[in-house]
């Protein structure tokens, strides 16, 4: 899969008061990334829904209220 996918909703906030921090709001309505990494941490909390996501080398699930 490669650029954006279809049915998103994608919004970021961030705060110059709080350099390196940023927070994004997204929704999805299918599968949106190919496997990848991120140079630095990532938490993610799932408002509704669900999502899967590879750590470790093992697929992983979160649902609504999950960080």
């Amino acid at each position: 899969m490669s650029g954006a996918p279809l049915h998103a909703d994608v919004r970021f906030w961030r705060d110059e008061n709080l350099p390196g921090l940023e927070a994004r709001f997204s929704s999805y309505t299918q599968k949106a990334f190919r496997t990848h990494t991120h140079r630095h941490c990532i938490v993610s909390l799932v408002e509704a829904g669900n999502t899967r996501f590879s750590l470790d080398r093992a697929l992983h699930s979160a649902r609504a209220g999950q960080i």
